[in-house]
């Protein structure tokens, strides 16, 4: 059944309860329009009764309505209320009352219009900037659904944290009350926990912060994982939350709004994965030449295999439901960028992963396979998550080559002082090293078989370069879902 027109004349479905008088109806009415699903919390506000009787197909419940709970919002013209009104009771009703509540007649018995008051972040600060630096439109509101809504890192290497600033609406009823805020690991995520550690940041060490871009609202630290704010006459409330930057940290952020009992789970939240990819050479560096086509350039089958990678990354993130920030060094055959700069590149961007990629060449004519680069010993920090990188993604582009051409094979790591993989460049130290950092060689352009089967205008090239983009792309998806 619906309340045909009433309150605000929008049709909703309605609930019928009964308090001390049996004959005292109340009816749930909506206050505003919706315009999409969604699913928010929201908050039943005080009344003179310390419970309320309900009804459900017959049975008598006792139903405490001081709590907060979660309101289904389904069709846009239609509301359909649920809550969870104690373990016998699975799907039920809502009960909302305000302050005071307006009076009126409704078929010759007593009615109570209820407003409904959401509790939804309205806003967030800053915007999500895409990999050149742009604002992206509408990344001022929450996600809905999957992937989560993202965190930011601005300046990386100087604050080491992830934040967002989130203005909360909670209800002009609701005004001068205290807003305590949490947060913990998002329940069923994986990973299971939040990784890195707050004091890595010499800034940010605390939770929870005052909001510089919506207001203090008399922020008061509770500890450095609680904070309190103050609702405004505007019913708002707002506050900064700080996470470590690893790609995948997953948080549910709640609050506690004085004198109910229960908290409100208020947003879902994640780091996005950063993951920067680096076309080898470029414009006036060709690199390695084919031996016997010297059509074929490394710059130009980098970039191509990077652009093919990006897009298979991207693909898989989205596929997976979480997050990706990925950055070219280079998009096209006429753009060049620094060794050192590429690397500084990941640093400025937070990035979980720098791959680089590359073709090889030799003076011997019969050297072929595929290998990785890594920094020479005593030259990393993190050598250990850098090797498993690096021979993680040799081996799925070393299959990718071998499902072609039977005589590529394996070959060792090699190490040196490369200016792409310098860690003081990434600026990791041996406390806080956030990169992890590879070249990858595919196959050797000097070798003519080899040569043949890369080519992109051959049919195995095309072949390799899929499977490469696609497989690689998991191996990335995994090394930020399995880093420490």
């Amino acid at each position: 059944m619906t309340v045909p027109n009433g309150g605000n004349g929008e049709e909703v479905n309605y609930l019928r309860y009964w308090g001390a008088n049996a004959t005292r109806k109340v009816w749930v009415l909506l206050n505003r329009r919706l315009t999409e699903d969604l699913e928010v919390p929201f908050l039943k506000i005080g009344t003179k009764a310390s419970t309320l009787d309900y009804q459900n197909e017959g049975t008598w419940l006792e139903v405490k309505i001081d709590e907060a709970t979660k309101v289904t919002l389904g069709d846009p013209e239609v509301v359909k209320l649920t809550v969870r009104a104690g373990e016998n009771v699975s799907e039920t009703g809502v009960v909302l009352d305000p302050l005071e509540a307006n009076e009126g007649t409704f078929e010759n018995e007593r009615r109570y219009d209820v407003d409904l008051l959401p509790v939804e972040v309205v806003e967030l600060s800053p915007k999500v900037k895409d990999e050149d630096g742009n604002d992206i439109d509408g990344s001022e509101k929450p996600n809905t659904g999957k992937p989560l809504t993202p965190f930011v890192e601005v300046d990386p290497f100087a604050n080491r944290i992830a934040h967002r600033e989130l203005k909360v609406k909670i209800g002009e009823a609701l005004k001068g009350k205290k807003v305590t805020w949490t947060l913990e690991a998002l329940p069923g995520a994986t990973p299971a926990t939040i990784r890195g550690e707050w004091d890595d940041s010499p800034i940010h060490k605390d939770r929870f912060e005052a909001s510089t871009a919506y207001g203090a609202n008399g922020f008061r630290k509770v500890s450095q994982a609680s904070g309190e704010t103050t609702i405004g006459a505007d019913g708002h409330t707002a506050i900064r939350v700080n996470i470590p930057p690893i790609g995948f940290n997953q948080v549910r952020i709640k609050i506690q709004i004085e004198g109910m009992s229960n908290p409100v789970d208020l947003i879902d939240m994640e780091v996005p994965g950063v993951v920067v990819i680096d076309p080898g050479h470029g414009d006036h560096d060709s690199g390695a030449v084919g031996r016997t086509d010297n059509t074929v350039l490394e710059k130009d089958l980098a970039l191509a295999y990077s652009l093919s990678l990006r897009q298979k990354a991207i693909d898989k993130f989205a596929a997976e439901k979480h997050g990706l920030m990925i950055v070219m060094t280079r998009k096209s055959t006429t753009e060049y960028l620094d060794n050192t700069l590429r690397a500084e590149l990941a640093r400025d961007k937070g990035a979980d992963i720098f791959l680089s990629i590359h073709f090889n060449s030799a003076a011997s004519i019969t050297a072929r396979g595929t290998e990785y680069v890594s920094l020479s010993a005593g030259l990393q920090v993190n050598a250990a998550e850098d090797d498993q990188l690096g021979a993680t993604v040799q081996g799925t582009t070393l299959a990718a080559v071998t499902a072609s051409d039977a005589g590529a094979r394996h070959r060792d790591p090699k190490y040196g002082s490369y200016f792409a993989l310098k860690d003081t460049s990434y600026g990791n130290t041996a406390e806080y090293h956030p990169i992890r950092g590879v070249i990858v060689e595919v196959e050797f352009l000097s070798h003519e078989t080899a040569l043949e089967t890369v080519k992109l205008s051959n049919a195995t090239g095309a072949v390799i370069q899929a499977k490469f983009a696609a497989d690689v792309s998991t191996d990335i998806y995994n090394n930020i879902l399995n880093q420490p």
